[in-house]
């Protein structure tokens, strides 16, 4: 009930029918009006003043905020994994909290919604004045691309060409040429690269970053199949992971595209007898922080997960203010941490 209150008062905000400035009545007139409880009618002008619509002053009353006024922005945060889950993971957790944060500061107001709500909530007709994407599928961005009437909308944490969205990332196909690059001024001349979940946009431009940088580092660099999930390594890329470094040309140095994947890594190269930052060097991606208490700590690739989370609500923002303006890529640039996991190699 007192979500459909807040629904009425809007539209008869939004028509006019009650104007900027405007005193609404108090809350027992109001219940009395409308046939409510007063415990009703105080949770939805709550949330109106939560959304920045009215403003409530002791001893004065409750009115309608003027346009030039601070305006709250609803913005759908989507998620496609469960969404608490999410909020605890290193990648996705600090993502959400960074961009609360840079949200308050231009206005916006994160409502969090999973990926298989999200054409219930477009059919409902609520009010929202854009849409954010962390790190989707493909397969979920196509649909919004073709739609008309979608709310503005931008994607952080992917990089998807020909759709017309906007997009914020961090520069993966720059990390992993950094990651080479590093190796190779230290004098690896063979690399393996271990990549999964073939269909995220981020390990792609991993893998491609990794290759470039063999090329223009004129090292060898090899990969192994693609595991379907971080979590865990698919049997056949293990397998092949362990029959590269039992080799006797076998790379010297491997490069993980994923924090999960580095630690994998590391037990397999214990296995074989081998010493990581001793015998073979390391490098992850991304920097929870289980890679600098391990023995050795883990070099790694780490992303600017708060620089991308304040550049997606300013991204928003403009989106928002100017709906007729052009999406826009803007890729942030990550940065290489090196620890003692990465050696030059042994003669």
């Amino acid at each position: 009930m007192h979500a459909q209150l807040r629904d009425q008062i809007m539209h008869l905000i939004d028509s006019g029918q009650i104007p900027e400035g405007e005193q609404l009545p108090s809350e027992p007139e109001l219940a009395s009006m409308l046939g409510l409880s007063r415990a009703t009618v105080n949770r939805a002008l709550q949330q109106l003043v939560l959304d920045g619509v009215v403003e409530r002053t002791k001893g004065r009353g409750t009115f309608i905020k003027r346009a030039d006024s601070d305006v709250i922005h609803e913005v759908a945060l989507v998620f496609t994994e469960d969404v608490e889950g999410s909020q605890e993971d290193h990648y996705f957790g600090a993502i959400y909290w960074n961009l609360v944060r840079a949200g308050e500061s231009v206005g916006l107001r994160f409502d969090t919604i999973r990926l298989n709500r999200l054409d219930q909530v477009l059919e409902s007709r609520r009010k929202l004045d854009a849409l954010l994407f962390i790190n989707p599928p493909l397969s979920a961005l196509r649909p919004i691309a073709l739609q008309e009437n979608v709310p503005p909308t931008v994607v952080v944490g992917s990089n998807w060409s020909g759709l017309n969205l906007s997009f914020v990332d961090s520069d993966n196909l720059l990390g992993t040429q950094m990651a080479v690059s590093a190796l190779a001024q230290m004098g690896h001349e063979r690399l393996l690269f271990v990549g999964a979940c073939p269909e995220d946009s981020n390990s792609q431009d991993r893998r491609r970053g990794f290759e470039l940088g063999c090329r223009l580092n004129k090292v060898k660099g090899e990969s192994s199949p693609w595991s379907q999930e971080a979590i865990a390594l698919d049997p056949v890329a293990e397998d092949h992971i362990r029959f590269a470094l039992s080799r006797p040309d076998r790379p010297t140095a491997v490069v993980a595209g994923g924090a999960l994947l580095a630690l994998h890594l590391h037990r397999i190269i214990n296995d074989l007898n081998l010493k990581v930052g001793v015998d073979v060097s390391l490098v992850g991606y991304d920097d929870p922080p289980f890679l600098s208490v391990m023995y050795p700590p883990i070099s790694t690739v780490v992303q600017p997960l708060s620089e991308m989370a304040i550049a997606a609500c300013n991204e928003l923002k403009r989106l928002i203010v100017s709906p007729w303006t052009s999406p826009a890529v803007h890729l942030c640039q990550p940065e290489l941490v090196l620890r003692d996991s990465t050696v030059p190699p042994r003669p």
